[in-house]
């Protein structure tokens, strides 16, 4: 199995967020899933793509 992990700054930089959003996010357990190696967090692409993805939102028509 092979997984693209990112680094919090790459995550933040897919997401376009600041990268104190996302340790904010951490803490609140909130925003994509993430990975503690050690004392390091990683996040996995997809689960970044499929927090992406279900943050959509769609308005009606006017």
């Amino acid at each position: 199995m092979t997984q693209s992990l990112l680094t919090p700054k790459e995550a933040a930089t897919a997401l376009g967020l600041p990268m104190r959003t996302l340790t904010f996010w951490r803490h609140k357990k909130k925003g994509p899933r993430f990975y503690k190696v050690g004392r390091h967090v990683r996040y996995d692409k997809f689960d970044v793509d499929e927090y992406l993805s279900k943050s959509i939102v769609t308005t009606g028509s006017i």
